[in-house]
């Protein structure tokens, strides 16, 4: 372990491309279900991507969590705060990638419905049906073949898709590229 002490905390040091939202808002929603468990089933699809990936609560978004961010994932999301609302748009509107459903923030913490929506540009990629593990991973594979997210060594199957149930990290630590499995 300690022979790779320099790696893991290479690995825990490099940022995060990849962003989930984290919302309270939506937890109030009928129990807070559908939301979490769409949540869930986000950061599954994206951890087989080879990308780093965090959770962004609407406070972070706020605060500028969003700087730094190429790829932004939108959970089923039923509410979601005016601000978060604003720079969720903006990040969008100034260039960031974003996957998300087709429920994204339709209504505030208060339940009362919104006039507008997120923007969808051409570097929005939408899960079609459910939203599954694959739906997300999928996208994320979009995302990449536009050169959303950096170009990583990955685990492919022989036609060229992302194997899906292995997660995998990718760093270079001291010049050395490491590709690890899981």
């Amino acid at each position: 372990v300690n022979r790779l002490a320099g790696v893991v905390a290479a690995l825990h040091r490099a940022p995060a491309e990849i962003g989930i939202l984290w919302s309270m808002s939506s937890l109030i929603f009928d129990g807070g279900a559908p939301y979490a468990e769409s949540a869930l089933r986000a950061f599954e699809g994206m951890s087989f991507s080879g990308q780093k990936v965090r959770f962004v609560s609407e406070a972070q978004c706020v605060n500028g969590g969003l700087a730094g961010l190429r790829l932004l994932v939108l959970p089923q999301l039923p509410a979601i705060s005016d601000a978060a609302f604003a720079e969720i748009d903006r990040f969008i509107q100034d260039g960031g990638y974003v996957i998300r459903t087709g429920l994204s923030g339709p209504y505030d913490p208060r339940g009362l419905s919104r006039q507008d929506v997120i923007s969808y540009t051409t570097r929005t990629y939408l899960i079609r049906g459910t939203d599954d593990a694959v739906g997300y991973l999928h996208a994320c594979e979009t995302a990449y073949a536009d050169e959303a997210l950096g170009q990583i060594p990955r685990s492919v199957n022989e036609f060229g898709y992302l194997l899906e149930g292995v997660k995998s990290r990718y760093v270079v630590h001291n010049g050395v590229e490491y590709l690890f499995l899981l």
